[in-house]
C-alpha cells in the first residue's frame, strides 16, 4: 500500500498558485523557485554536505482541483501520482489523481486522472497506487460502497482502464480505501465490509489476463480469527503487495486487546489465495491499533501501529518471525505511516520533542545483518504538524508529504547513509501558510449503527 492520510484535515484558503498550467505552457523553472506558497508540490535534492534545499517545486495543478492535494502518495521510478480525493467533510468535487513525470529537466506534471463517471463526494484519491504503466486509484465513497479505478498509459498518455467494484458491495464498504498493485494484479481494501460480524472487514484481488482485469478472489478472515463483536477487525484498512504475498492490516483485531491490531498475511497457492500467518508485536495490548499501515518487500514486512510504532517481521520459508522495532532513542511516537523498498524503509507520523520545542520527522532506515537502524531524519523547519503524514520509497526515491497539498520528493542516491541519525539530517524547506486541523487518528473512520446479524 502507498501512503495515505486519516482524514483530519480542515481547510485554508490558497494564497497562491491559481493560473499555474499543470501540463503544457508551464511557468519557468526560475519562477517556480521562487514560489512560497499554500499548497506547493516541491521536489527536495538533499547532500550530505549541507541541508536540502529545493532543487525544484511542482507546478500545482491548473485551477480550480480538488481540495485535500496530497492526501495520498506513491512513486514509482521517474513517476509519483498524488490523490486529491476532495472536501471530507464538506466535499465540492469527485476527487482526482495528478501523475508527476521525471525528465531531464526535474519534475514537472503529466496529467490528470479523473473518473469517467465521477460523481461530488465520490473521494477518488483517497488512496493511490502506482507500478510501471498502471496506476490504481481508489474512490471510497462512489455509490456509497466505493470502488477502485484503473488507469493505464498508452502512446497518448492515461487513460481509464477498468472500474474496479466489489461482488456484493454495500453501504460503507470503504471499498478502495487502501490499494496496491503489483505485477498482473491489484489489491483493494474494503474495512467497512461486514462478515460474520460487523465491519468485519475484507481485501478484494483482481488479475490481468492479458485483455482485461477480473475479479480473482476475496480475502477474508477466517471464523477462527474473527475476535470482534462490535466493530469488526476492519481487515483490509491497509494493504501490500509483492509478488505472491498479500499484507492486509486489520487495525481494529481484538484478540490481543480491545483495538490491539493486527496484519495477516496471505499467499498464492496452486492458484488459490490463502491465510498463512497473523502478524502481531509480541507484546500487544489494547488500542494499540497494528495494521494502520503495512509495507512488504519480498520476506521482510512492516506493520505499524496507530499511537506509533513500527515492526519488522522476517520470513523464512512459510514461517514469520517479528525482527524488531524500528525506532530513534531520541523520537517519541512514531510510524504511523510507512513504506519499505529492499533494505531501506522509511517511516514518518513521528514527534519529537528538541529543547522543549515539538519536531516532526520522517525517517530513513537501513537494514544491516538483521537489523534496523535509522540512518537519515528529515525536518521540516517550520515545524509543520502532519510532516511525514504520508511516505513513500523506492530504488529511485522518497515521497514525503503532509497529506495536505505538500509533497516532498528525494532522490534516493543522495540520502547520505551514516552512523547514527545527528550526521544526516537533512532540512526539508515547506510551504509557507498556516495549518488549521482537527480530529485525531480515528477521523478516518465513519462509526455506524452494528449489523443485527441473525
Amino acid at each position: 500500500m502507498k501512503a495515505q492520510l486519516d482524514a483530519r484535515t480542515q481547510r485554508v484558503p490558497r494564497l497562491l498558485g491559481h493560473g499555474l498550467r499543470f501540463a503544457g505552457g508551464k511557468k519557468p523553472l526560475g519562477a517556480l523557485l521562487q514560489l512560497a506558497c499554500w499548497g506547493l508540490l516541491s521536489m527536495i535534492t538533499q547532500t550530505a554536505a549541507s541541508a536540502g534545499l529545493p532543487s525544484q517545486k511542482f507546478p500545482l495543478p491548473q485551477a480550480p482541483y480538488p481540495d485535500m492535494l496530497g492526501y495520498s502518495i506513491a512513486l514509482s521510478g521517474d513517476r509519483a501520482i498524488v490523490g486529491a480525493p476532495g472536501g471530507t467533510f464538506a466535499p465540492t468535487s469527485a476527487g482526482a489523481a495528478y501523475v508527476y513525470v521525471r525528465g531531464d529537466d526535474g519534475w514537472s506534471g503529466e496529467q490528470e486522472l479523473l473518473a469517467a463517471d465521477g460523481q461530488v463526494a465520490d473521494r477518488l484519491g483517497w488512496a493511490v497506487d502506482m507500478r510501471g504503466d498502471i496506476a490504481v486509484v481508489g474512490a471510497d465513497q462512489r455509490a456509497g460502497t466505493g470502488a477502485a479505478y484503473v488507469f493505464r498509459r498508452v502512446a497518448s498518455g492515461w487513460q481509464q482502464d477498468a472500474l474496479l467494484t466489489a461482488p456484493g458491495a454495500a453501504a460503507q464498504d470503504y471499498f478502495g480505501s487502501a490499494v496496491a498493485t503489483d505485477g498482473d494484479r491489484i489489491v483493494v481494501g474494503a474495512y467497512g465490509v461486514d462478515g460474520v460480524e460487523y465491519e468485519e472487514g475484507a481485501a478484494f484481488v483482481y488479475v490481468w489476463d492479458g485483455s482485461s482485469w477480473s475479479f480473482e478472489q476475496k480475502l477474508a478472515l477466517p471464523l477462527a480469527a474473527e475476535r470482534r463483536v462490535i466493530e469488526g477487525t476492519w481487515l483490509g484498512f491497509s494493504v501490500a503487495i509483492d509478488g505472491d504475498t498479500i499484507v492486509a492490516g486489520a487495525d481494529g483485531d481484538d484478540e490481543g486487546g480491545d483495538d490491539a491490531g493486527a496484519a495477516y498475511v496471505f499467499t498464492l497457492q496452486s492458484g488459490v489465495w490463502t491465510l498463512q500467518q497473523k502478524l502481531a508485536p509480541s507484546a500487544p495490548y489494547a488500542y494499540r491499533g497494528a495494521g494502520w499501515s503495512v509495507g512488504l518487500h519480498g520476506n521482510l514486512a512492516l506493520v505499524s501501529t496507530r499511537e506509533g510504532s513500527v515492526y519488522s517481521f522476517v520470513r523464512d520459508s512459510a514461517h514469520w518471525t517479528e525482527e524488531g522495532t524500528l525506532t530513534d532513542s531520541a523520537a517519541g511516537p512514531c510510524g504511523e505511516h510507512v513504506s519499505i523498498h529492499s533494505n531501506r524503509a522509511i517511516i514518518g507520523g513521528c514527534t519529537i520533542t528538541v529543547d522543549g520545542a515539538s519536531q516532526y520527522p520522517a525517517y530513513v532506515f537501513q537494514r544491516e545483518a538483521g537489523a534496523w537502524r535509522a540512518v537519515s531524519k528529515l525536518l521540516s523547519p517550520d515545524s509543520e504538524p502532519y510532516f511525514g503524514a504520508v511516505v513513500d520509497i523506492d530504488d529511485s526515491g522518497i515521497i514525503v508529504g503532509n497529506g495536505d497539498d505538500d509533497v516532498y520528493g528525494i532522490s534516493m542516491p543522495t540520502v547520505p547513509i551514516v552512523n547514527g541519525v545527528g550526521a544526516g539530517v537533512a532540512l526539508l524547506v515547506t510551504s509557507a501558510g498556516l495549518r488549521a486541523r482537527y480530529g485525531n487518528a480515528q477521523g478516518r473512520r465513519r462509526r455506524r449503527t452494528p449489523v443485527n446479524h441473525t
